[in-house]
């Protein structure tokens, strides 16, 4: 696949996208919250009020408060409802159209948000994790598009030590001044 056909996929996403996003929670804190309900619950609502071309609902990744799981955020009026129960998600379509809402009112700019800068989970909250073609719209893969059609191996590594990416557990990739430059890693010991 190369960069022409991943944007193709990412425009096609992007048009499909309604005008009104639900984002609703749907990791392991909050699935634990009852958020696999209230993603149902707030799909059957969009139904039940014929608004299937205007307001989709998405389950996202985590969104980031844990400790005020389940979250609802709606886009693009940048709404965010906190502890939200199953009951409460057809009040947050009502407050779309006016009405009143009994989920609790969130705060985006709260400094629990504006203090966060996010690097490796910057889509987070924003990405479907069932559809491989969000991913795609949100920019995912054009790294690895990069590495295999436009760098040569050791252009790779050398971006790899520029970085200062470390591997899991803190294992850096290091490279000895008068070895190849190739990364080299340590092996558990045999016992």
């Amino acid at each position: 696949m190369d960069a022409s056909e991943l944007q193709a996929i990412a425009t096609a996403e992007d048009q499909a996208l309604r005008p009104t996003r639900m984002y609703c929670c749907t990791s392991t804190g909050c699935r634990a919250a009852q958020s696999l309900a209230v993603k149902q619950n707030l799909e059957q609502a969009v139904m039940s009020a014929g608004l299937g071309e205007q307001v989709s609902v998405i389950g996202v990744g985590c969104m980031g408060f844990c400790g005020q799981d389940p979250l609802v955020e709606v886009a693009p009026q940048q709404v965010l409802y906190e502890k939200v129960t199953p009951d409460q998600a057809a009040s947050i379509l009502n407050g779309l159209q006016g009405g009143p809402v009994q989920a609790q009112a969130g705060n985006l700019r709260h400094p629990f948000f504006t203090g966060q800068l996010r690097v490796v989970r910057e889509h987070s909250g924003r990405v479907d994790p069932d559809r491989i073609e969000s991913y795609i719209a949100a920019e995912g893969y054009q790294a690895l598009q990069r590495v295999l059609q436009e760098m040569t191996p050791n252009q790779v590594v050398e971006e790899i030590r520029r970085s200062g990416l470390r591997g899991r557990g803190g294992l850096a990739i290091r490279r000895a001044s008068s070895g190849p430059p190739w990364p080299r890693c340590l092996t558990p010991k045999s016992t």
